[in-house]
């Protein structure tokens, strides 16, 4: 980051940037000024609250995943055949999220140390506050999920109402943060960031972080032994015994099985791209004389920075919008893997079942870009003096459309040959983005970005639409899948 931000006037440009409303709802207030504010606290500030949200979300996912979900599969029965206690899953679960990341502060505390140096803010007690900031905000989203996994029948009731609160956690703090300071301090997502460390070093929210991990824990254990396994301490309503016949199509079930990560995918793109979009009213004062910022964007004097900017942008927004597209695909491999699939097949064909999954990812992936594209204009529009029209951003969102065919296709194909091969669907992705979000200051080659689907969009407005990249991307996704029909149908299950 010193490479980045190597003067004084660029940290202060950016510093003002992160001082506007926008920036302050999204990644929360800093004690800084312009005469205290330093790369550490600048740092801190940025990185907080979103490296926060991705141990939340491991951690969440991960006990959910080893709790509620194991005792739908029927794991937790087998286990407890054992001599075994009631409470050993939940606690052998508690212990190794502690473990986990515990272990994850003490390595981001050692590895800064390692490489920030004290003329910049950074020093051994402001590292740790940092690292053990974030990993108890994480073991606290974990205990809560246990604790949720208490309460409902299913793994996806827990997981949409946890990640609900989590939402509503975030929005309340965004709205406190910007009108009564005070109120933040009653919101545990907020403790994370109010810490500050490099400026107010408030351990006392490590305290409070820890008293209320361990109130939590204990509820959850305490009604975990209370309740029947399997059961829940809210039952769930009663079912019919008929799915209406929108969910008992093909098509139908596989949009019902969609609806949640539709929801969690297309409120986080929202979110997401209003956290770019609330830059560009400032984006002339840290780009226009930064180099390495301005090689990562496309440059080309006709058009202004926010609109070099957005291109790069809206290639992060579609990458996050293809991971709901893997997730939903694999859906096929988990139902292989539990033995679901026979029982599906009994009223539809594989290639029904395949084609219907595709297109309902695809969807859902379209939906979520655009949701990005729309967030980033409404962020951008509330800031700028001359906003990027509407019409302008969604079409630069659409463009990156056909990517999503290719990485949909892609993934049915590695299913369709086996469903252990969709690990490989995750690892091009993830590759793809560090080759073109990364890959000019990485200095590769033209052929490594030339393996993504990314590199090949036309970047509106910058570029002009190229309506032969959409014809080639559609007929190679449309090849694949028709491969991936042909060898999905003769396999065996």
């Amino acid at each position: 980051m010193s490479n980045i931000y190597s003067t004084k006037a660029e940290l202060l440009a950016m510093f003002e940037t992160l001082k506007n409303p926008a920036m302050i709802a999204l990644v929360g207030p800093t004690e800084a000024t312009a005469q205290t504010v330093t790369m550490a606290s600048f740092y801190f500030q940025e990185m907080t609250l979103f490296t926060a949200l991705i141990f939340i979300i491991v951690g969440i996912l991960h006990v959910l995943s080893r709790t509620r979900a194991e005792e739908e599969e029927g794991l937790s029965e087998l286990v407890l055949s054992f001599p075994v206690g009631k409470l050993t899953q939940p606690v052998a679960v508690l212990l190794e999220m502690t473990g986990f990341y515990l272990t994850s502060g003490a390595l981001i505390t050692a590895g800064l140390s390692l490489v920030t140096q004290a003329s910049n803010g950074f020093s051994l007690t402001t590292n740790a506050l940092y690292g053990f900031s974030l990993a108890l905000s994480g073991l606290l989203f974990s205990a809560l999920a246990l604790l949720i996994a208490q309460l409902f029948a299913t793994a996806s009731t827990a997981r949409n109402v946890t990640f609900s609160l989590l939402g509503a956690l975030y929005i309340a703090r965004a709205f406190t943060d910007l009108s009564t300071l005070t109120l933040s301090r009653l919101n545990p997502l907020a403790w994370v960031y109010l810490s500050s460390p490099a400026i107010g070093n408030h351990g006392l929210y490590l305290l409070a972080t820890s008293l209320l991990v361990g109130c939590l824990s204990l509820i959850a254990l305490y009604l975990q032994n209370r309740r029947d396994i399997s059961g829940s301490i809210f039952s769930g309503k009663e079912r019919h015994h008929r799915a209406s016949r929108l969910y008992s199509s093909t098509l139908g079930f596989v949009a019902k099985n969609a609806q949640g990560q539709l929801i969690i995918w297309g409120l986080g793109l929202l979110i997401m791209g209003a956290t770019y979009g609330s830059i560009f009213g400032d984006i002339d004062k840290f780009v226009k004389n930064n180099a390495t910022i301005k090689a990562m964007f496309v440059e080309n004097s006709k058009f202004n920075l926010a609109e070099q900017f957005m291109g790069t942008i809206l290639m992060v927004l579609v990458v996050l919008a293809a991971v709901p597209v893997i997730s939903l695909i694999g859906r096929l491999a988990k139902d292989e893997r539990l033995g679901r699939l026979d029982l599906l097949l009994l009223k539809t064909s594989r290639t029904k079942l395949l084609w219907s999954t595709w297109g309902m990812a695809v969807l859902v992936g379209t939906v979520v870009a655009e949701l990005g594209g729309l967030g980033l204009y409404m962020a951008a529009a509330s800031v700028m003096t001359h906003p990027i029209p509407l019409t302008t951003v969604l079409t630069a969102t659409t463009a990156y459309l056909p990517t999503l065919l290719v990485i949909a296709s892609l993934t049915t194909l590695f299913i369709a040959i086996h469903r252990k091969l969709l690990d490989l669907a995750w690892l091009y992705l993830i590759a793809s983005f560090i080759i073109d979000y990364l890959g000019t200051l990485m200095k590769l080659g033209k052929i490594f970005h030339q393996l993504t689907p990314f590199y090949w969009v036309p970047r509106l407005p910058v570029d002009q639409m190229d309506w032969r990249y959409v014809v080639v991307m559609g007929m190679i996704a449309l090849t694949l899948l028709g491969i991936s029909s042909l060898i999905y149908q003769k396999r065996n299950l």
